[in-house]
């Protein structure tokens, strides 16, 4: 039988080039050789959440999860599917799973949850998580884009203003992304 690894790095590296459907398209030829190759689900996965695919994020984030129970990361990256999908309530249940497997801390895990708490409703206890995550972390632009709409929701505009600002001058493309929160933050600077 073929080995999938070569492809899989194959799909790695499309990945790093930014070359996403070609990425796909290698995991899920190693997929064909190797159906039960947790890595390529999980790229996968990781790579249709860059895409904005919640559906087949979801699927190959919960097979990578099954794959491989004990690592959080397939469970981390389910829980930004279901933040794709608008289950707010999913993504905070994995979020917190992850807590407790390995792999379960650190930026990613931190960051995971704060934005899970913010689409729960829960602001206030965003803050923490993304604020630790912004110390491990502090070039990632997602990371203030979401600090900053945590703190949007609390009504605390200078605060929520300077993180957006900060995500925006970490990657220009975030302006986009955040449109309605920059217009909201315009109307209260002037």
């Amino acid at each position: 039988p073929q080995d999938a690894r070569p492809l899989l790095e194959r799909a790695q590296a499309h990945a790093e080039r930014g070359a996403l459907d070609a990425a796909v398209a290698d995991c899920s030829a190693a997929l064909r050789v190797q159906p039960d190759l947790a890595p390529a689900h999980l790229l996968r996965a990781t790579l249709h959440l860059a895409q904005r695919k919640g559906v087949e994020a979801l699927a190959d984030a919960e097979r990578a999860a099954a794959l491989a129970p004990a690592d959080a990361l397939p469970v981390l990256v389910r829980a930004r599917a279901r933040l794709l999908r608008n289950d707010a309530a999913g993504a905070l249940s994995d979020a917190r799973a992850a807590q407790r497997l390995q792999g379960g801390a650190g930026a990613y895990a931190l960051g995971t949850l704060g934005m899970a708490l913010t689409a729960s409703g829960d602001a206030e206890g965003a803050l923490q998580p993304l604020t630790e995550a912004l110390r491990a972390a502090p070039l990632d632009p997602e990371l203030w884009a979401e600090r900053g709409r945590a703190h949007l929701a609390l009504r605390r505009y200078r605060s929520a203003a300077a993180d957006v600002d900060r995500a925006v001058a970490l990657d220009p493309g975030w302006a986009v992304k955040l449109r309605a929160e920059l217009e909201q933050l315009k109307s209260r600077r002037d």
